[in-house]
């Protein structure tokens, strides 16, 4: 049985391997409290340390994990990804809160034809939605 809840996502990050320096651009696959999963263009070890940069906030969120496996997938691998940083963890869910408010706002342009910002995503969703985030413990 799942221990956290995995939330869907496309955010682009950029995953940089540290004893190799190796990086590329990806995109999320989901977050869950704690860890991620998200596209690579290799097959990387588990254990292997890395750098996460979430490109898509100024100024970026940078975190580091510990790839916890590798599968092939379409053409590329999914990697598993787990952070035992307090802090880090923290910001991970504050890009799990904005994995919520970008589908949000996905989905007011797709069904209601409404086409808002990101911000105006942001003040929405919280609005509706923030009370009912689940707590971390």
């Amino acid at each position: 049985m799942r221990k956290f809840i995995r939330h869907p996502s496309s955010i682009p990050v950029q995953i940089r391997e540290i004893k190799t320096g190796n990086a590329t651009v990806s995109s999320l696959v989901n977050v869950s409290y704690g860890g991620l999963a998200l596209h690579y263009d290799g097959h990387v070890q588990p254990g292997t340390e890395v750098e996460l940069s979430i490109i898509a906030i100024d100024p970026r969120i940078r975190l580091r994990g510990i790839v916890m496996w590798c599968r092939a997938h379409s053409g590329g691998y999914e990697l598993g990804l787990m952070f035992q940083n307090d802090n880090d963890v923290f910001q991970l869910r504050m890009v799990e809160q904005l994995c919520h408010i970008e589908d949000y706002r996905r989905e007011e342009e797709c069904r209601q034809g409404r086409s808002i910002s990101s911000e105006e995503a942001a003040a929405e969703w919280i609005e509706k939605f923030a009370g009912t985030f689940p707590a971390t413990d």
